[in-house]
């Protein structure tokens, strides 16, 4: 395909340069001994090719070239969570074990074939590793925050590498499903399929053979490892920094206690968020039988914090708003109140603002029939008395069922009251 192309633009180029040699005579001319009617016939037939050879191309990329672009694309839509969560995901941690049991010490983008001619089958005995892992937190936090940590998977050597190995299969069959059109893209196709095929799966998955034993398991090893660096540079897994998926380090239980950044460690640094959580107590109040309030909660109140420490910890404490009950005794040693105002009567609003606004932080989330264009991170709303409020598109609609406020919407409020509450 690549040949192809290369051939396609040099024809192009040359066919250009042909019209703008005769046709505009913006190319200089050059000297022939023929006539002058023989020059102009020759110069009328090559001016007639070069303009079939671009209505040619013009065609071409209109039938052929876009329409396979555009299905591309839909692919690396439909297929992302596939790719990126469970085939990525699986090659890099059967890739990552054997470098392991084998003592390469080396990223997958660095291993050669040389590297694993060594194989043999005399693979460690079984035991538990940890694995460490570096990732965008799932909780909003300022642009570039990170959370490092360890995740305790108990992967047993060479358990954890054969069943992986099974997985695969599934995966690419899961792939052809959602979108049996993949092979629009010939190299995203090849790859899929090599994986498919590869012997490792036919000789070591539920088989009583001893793994890698077999004569060409470390030229099949190396094939699985060029297939996921094909897939991790055509970016189905949609992620900038491609050499995410290219690192996948094991540590021992002694070697966990000793690694610069540790579970423990870890602790220590999200001991002050447990700390400023404690002294604010934030309250999360809304109305579970409104739709909107109910998606704005699920939303905002996923994930949390944990420690080995502390344990695990939402944000917020959340309470379940009732008509006619008093919410002051309820609310009363908080210090920051989150009060989502869809399927709340206005009384009640009035009643725990005017009761709280001096005594602690209070923030409302109300619907707008307009979208709000300041609900940006820097631009945070808020009164004279220190009342905050958020906006996000309201359901409301004339005709039909309205699709908002959207998770997205839902996240970008979740952003601001994190920033507000600087954690």
């Amino acid at each position: 395909m690549k040949n192809i192309k290369k051939y396609l633009i040099i024809i192009l180029v040359l066919t250009i340069w042909m019209i703008l040699w005769i046709e505009f005579r913006i190319i200089p001319l050059i000297p022939s001994i023929l006539g002058e009617l023989y020059i102009d016939k020759i110069n009328n037939i090559i001016l007639i090719l070069s303009y079939s050879i671009i209505a040619a191309y013009i065609f071409y990329y209109f039938t052929s070239i876009l329409p396979r672009n555009l299905e591309i694309k839909r692919s690396k839509i439909l297929l992302f969570k596939i790719v990126k969560f469970s085939l990525l995901n699986d090659l890099r941690l059967i890739i990552s074990c054997i470098l392991d049991a084998y003592n390469i010490d080396l990223k997958i983008d660095e291993v050669e074939e040389k590297h694993l001619l060594h194989i043999d089958g005399n693979i460690k005995e079984p035991h538990i590793r940890y694995w460490k892992s570096s990732k965008d937190s799932i909780r909003p936090k300022p642009p570039g925050g990170k959370i490092d940590g360890f995740r305790a998977s108990g992967l047993k050597f060479p358990d954890a590498i054969i069943k992986k190995l099974g997985t695969l299969p599934k995966v690419v069959n899961s792939i052809k499903k959602t979108n049996p059109n993949y092979h629009y893209d010939e190299i995203f196709a090849a790859s899929i399929s090599s994986i498919e095929t590869n012997k490792l799966i036919e000789w070591y998955y539920e088989k009583d053979n001893k793994l890698f034993t077999f004569q060409g398991s470390a030229e099949q090893i190396f094939q699985l490892i060029v297939d996921y660096r094909t897939l991790v540079k055509l970016n189905y897994q949609n992620n900038k920094n491609n050499k995410e998926y290219l690192y996948h380090h094991f540590y021992s239980n002694t070697e966990v206690d000793t690694t610069p950044y540790t579970i423990t460690t870890h602790s220590k640094e999200i001991e002050p968020i447990f700390e400023k959580l404690d002294a604010l107590n934030p309250k999360f109040l809304f109305n579970p039988l409104d739709y909107d309030a109910r998606a704005i909660d699920s939303v905002i109140n996923s994930g949390g914090y944990y420690s080995v420490d502390r344990g695990s910890r939402s944000t917020f404490t959340k309470i379940r708003w009732q008509k006619e009950t008093d919410y002051t005794t309820i609310l009363k040693e908080t210090k920051f109140i989150v009060i989502v105002l869809s399927g709340i009567d206005k009384k009640s609003i009035n009643k725990i603002v005017g009761r709280f606004k001096n005594k602690a932080q209070v923030l409302l989330i109300s619907p707008s029939l307009l979208s709000n264009k300041n609900n940006h991170l820097k631009n945070k709303r808020f009164t004279e008395n220190g009342i905050f409020k958020i906006r996000y598109k309201s359901s409301f609609k004339f005709f039909g069922n309205s699709k908002n406020p959207t998770k997205d919407e839902i996240i970008k409020v979740k952003k601001i009251i994190y920033n507000i509450l600087e954690l």
